[in-house]
């Protein structure tokens, strides 16, 4: 009886199993995923402009199909409630299977948005939208998108700052700056009470008395992204303005090889935002990286005591803390070094940030 049973028991099994099986294959297949015949790449969009100014886009389209395609392109630009403000519009040919370059020229003048688009007859088959953030913006929140600041939604738009256009009185090269070197003309407030130091992450000296709030900038991920365009997202993510800030700028930019003239634009969207949200004192330290080629390294810290003079700053030159000993892995030997300061060199620029703080 109990045999019959177990027979019983996987007989009904086994049927069961079969009539899964038998529903799973009478049900109709999942359609299958279309392959997208266009792809718009974006090969140049700038991360920041100068107010007023234009620039030329960069795109590649990629044909998947076996036809030669003509596209229809346009660029709109948007003002902040959707009106259309100016429409360039354009015709493609995008040989079969290949590539063509698209290199719309963008005047964003009051604009708020811009929208590449591209169309197949009347289907559309690639678009992008880049936000254009002004210093009176609100900063929404972002994330990094292939190598690009981005709204931080499903497809979010690229953000594009656009910085005012400020000169110094004078220009000169960095080296001859003494009133931004620390002159009687830059002196600032003595008092700790107020201060926001921001340091790469793990530079935070110790034992030099810097009793003030300080803030870890990166470390941030090597990509097509500016490293400063981070730290400037966290800057302006503040919740308390502080009245002073003093930054020593992310090392890797130096690393990255960023163009000065892109880290220029970035670091005065990042001044522009600061000064505007209230912080009344500001200094610059250019970013330190024991090994970088002279030349590169001179090119970025003459980027950054141009900003520096364009808003009345004070800039501080921090060579003295690049000492090769200062940087070895092992300080007793020569030859191998760190992507950070050893602890004797964290204890100089411990020395050198007191200094400002006096």
């Amino acid at each position: 009886m109990r045999a019959n049973c177990r027979v019983t028991a996987l007989t009904l099994a086994f049927c069961l199993i079969c009539a899964l099986a038998c529903a799973e294959n009478t049900s109709k297949p999942a359609a299958a995923v279309k392959a997208q015949p266009f792809h718009l790449i974006a090969d140049y969009l700038p991360a920041a402009i100068y107010e007023d100014d234009a620039f030329s886009a960069s795109f590649r389209i990629e044909n998947t199909t076996s036809r030669l395609a003509e596209l229809d392109s346009s660029l709109s630009i948007r003002d902040k409630t959707g009106k259309e403000l100016s429409r360039e519009n354009g015709k493609l040919s995008v040989p079969a299977n290949g590539f063509a370059s698209w290199r719309p020229n963008c005047v964003p003048g009051a604009g708020q948005m811009l929208i590449f688009e591209l169309r197949d007859g009347e289907n559309a088959v690639g678009s992008l939208r880049a936000r254009l953030v002004r210093e009176n913006d609100p900063l929404p929140p972002t994330r990094i998108l292939d190598g690009r600041l981005a709204l931080d939604m499903p497809a979010g738009d690229l953000i594009i700052f656009l910085a005012p256009k400020r000169l110094p009185a004078a220009k000169h090269a960095y080296g001859a700056l003494q009133w931004l070197l620390g002159g009687e003309g830059a002196r600032m407030e003595s008092g700790k009470e107020k201060v926001l130091l921001c340091l790469p992450s793990g530079w935070q000296p110790a034992g030099e008395g810097l009793a003030v709030a300080m803030l870890a900038l990166g470390p941030y991920e090597a990509d097509l992204s500016p490293p400063l365009l981070r730290a400037l997202v966290q800057l302006c993510a503040l919740k308390a303005v502080p009245e002073r800030v003093i930054i020593l700028l992310p090392p890797e930019d130096l690393r990255l090889a960023t163009a000065p003239s892109v880290y220029r634009l970035v670091l005065e969207t990042l001044l522009a935002r600061l000064t505007r949200g209230g912080t009344k004192q500001i200094t610059l330290i250019p970013p330190l990286c024991f090994g970088t080629p002279a030349g590169e390294r001179k090119a970025l810290w003459q980027a950054v005591f141009d900003a520096a003079a364009s808003y009345e700053l004070r800039a501080v030159d921090f060579s003295a803390c690049l000492q090769e000993n200062f940087w070895r892995v092992d300080p007793a030997e020569e030859g191998a070094y760190g992507l950070r300061p050893n602890a004797e060199g964290l204890k100089k620029i411990g020395q050198e940030l007191a200094k400002l703080l006096e």
